[in-house]
């Protein structure tokens, strides 16, 4: 099984297959999830947290013993053995959803973050609605759709590589955003 894995992923080494993993799981939830726990309040919010990661461990763990019981490498052979051909119906429907949603999400939190930070360094004659247009319709043309037409995974790791640098110089600044805005000067 291992050997056909390495052949299906095209010589993909193991730290390029990592960082394409982990940018897939990171995304946009990194930046989504502070606003969901804001919205649901900080007990909650690890409650539906700590709930998703035990739903999640759990439903890897079936994934994981379907596929040896199968000899599947892939969630549609998986489906397929289990469900036949309607069961990889579903998960390639499945897969087109979450893309879809993915891309969704991605572009409204583009809109909604860069234009006014673009208005905090740059004055602008326009309007925030044409900004966030313009923004959208730019990343959506020169990086999004390129972007799908790469087929070549050790290309798009080098472009997962600068997404989670992207991420980790986005925390850092919200942490110390954060920290300068939460320590109080000191009054006598």
């Amino acid at each position: 099984l291992l050997t056909r894995a390495r052949k299906m992923s095209g010589g993909v080494g193991t730290l390029k297959g990592v960082l394409n993993m982990a940018n897939s799981m990171i995304g946009v939830g990194i930046l989504a999830m502070p606003f969901c726990v804001q919205e649901c309040g900080l007990i909650l919010g690890s409650l539906v947290l700590l709930l998703a990661a035990i739903l999640t461990l759990w439903s890897c763990k079936m994934l994981i013993m379907a596929s040896h019981l199968a000899k599947a490498l892939t969630y549609g052979c998986v489906a397929e053995t289990v469900h036949g051909k309607w069961g990889m119906f579903l998960v390639h429907i499945s897969t087109i959803g979450i893309n879809v949603g993915t891309a969704i999400a991605c572009f409204i939190i583009i809109g909604d973050s860069i234009p006014p930070i673009l208005t905090n360094y740059v004055t602008l004659t326009v309007s925030l609605v044409v900004l966030r247009t313009v923004v959208v319709t730019l990343m959506g043309v020169l990086v999004a759709f390129p972007l799908c037409l790469i087929k070549d995974l050790n290309t798009i790791s080098h472009v997962s590589t600068f997404c989670i640098s992207f991420y980790i110089l986005f925390v850092v600044q919200v942490w110390l955003t954060w920290q300068h805005a939460a320590v109080p000067p000191l009054t006598d």
